[in-house]
């Protein structure tokens, strides 16, 4: 099985990537752009920057080597690939913005893919009924729950000032940091903390302010140890349905089904 990934947002490609080739052999290979990648450049994954034209043609191009196409939030990509390759199966998988209040308008995106994943729940919100939730995979071998610091840390994201009152309200002392803490830095960025305050801002909207709606960064605090504060409280524990190994399963049995799913001729 092959499978090519287009974007890699939260590195939430990389991980299901390395579990799927770990557990299943599936070979693969990323495409993502390093404007989109603040925290650093990384061997497994293949960058491409390219003007957005020429990009398009290479990734139509590159297209026609695999199995399967799993493609993350770059929805205007879709109808392109599948009228060129109508029997190639496409994955479409959103995270947030991509679609958050936008299902309506990008109809004419979505309808063209075989399998239709979002990374948080909230996002079913307008979603067609075929659509479905699949946890967002945190590898616990590179977040090992172990000894953590004291205080809070809140990552930038345009909600400061609500970060500083839950603080206060919690009796936590507060560091505030940049988000484009490079990735070989994170682990140990967060062990010196004993909570952090996930919470963003985004066109508008507060987000990973409730239970049971958790951010990338977020997942991987709570499997180091740290505790999460929310508006509607203070929450430990990892979930483990994000642990990698379990979304890699789920994961593999869409692609079996996409690719065991009849053809028209």
């Amino acid at each position: 099985m092959r499978v090519l990934h287009i974007w890699d947002p939260a590195f939430i490609a990389s991980t299901l990537c390395r579990e799927l080739k770990k557990a299943f052999n599936v070979d693969y290979r990323i495409i993502f752009r390093h404007s989109e990648s603040p925290w650093g450049s990384f061997d497994d994954i293949t960058y491409w920057d390219y003007p957005k034209y020429i990009l398009g043609m290479r990734l139509l191009l590159e297209t026609r080597k695999y199995d399967l196409i799993h493609l993350h939030s770059k929805d205007e990509f879709l109808p392109y690939v599948k009228k060129l390759f109508p029997n190639k199966p496409v994955l479409l998988h959103y995270h947030g913005t991509d679609i958050r209040d936008h299902w309506y308008e990008k109809r004419n995106r979505w309808s063209h893919a075989d399998y239709i994943i979002v990374s948080t729940i909230d996002l079913l919100d307008g979603a067609p009924s075929n659509a479905r939730w699949l946890p967002n995979p945190i590898n616990r071998q590179d977040f090992p729950n172990g000894p953590i610091g004291h205080g809070c840390v809140h990552f930038r994201y345009g909600c400061d000032d609500i970060a500083k009152e839950l603080a206060k309200k919690n009796g936590l002392e507060l560091t505030i940091l940049p988000r484009n803490i490079p990735r070989s830095e994170i682990v140990n960025t967060l062990r010196k903390f004993s909570h952090i305050i996930p919470l963003k801002i985004s066109h508008g909207k507060l987000l990973s302010d409730s239970k049971n709606q958790y951010s990338v960064l977020e997942l991987e605090a709570l499997s180091l140890g740290l505790s999460t504060v929310k508006i509607d409280g203070i929450y430990s524990g990892f979930p483990i349905e994000h642990d990698s190994s379990k979304v890699g399963k789920q994961i593999f049995r869409i692609y079996k089904q996409l690719l065991e799913k009849p053809r028209v001729n």
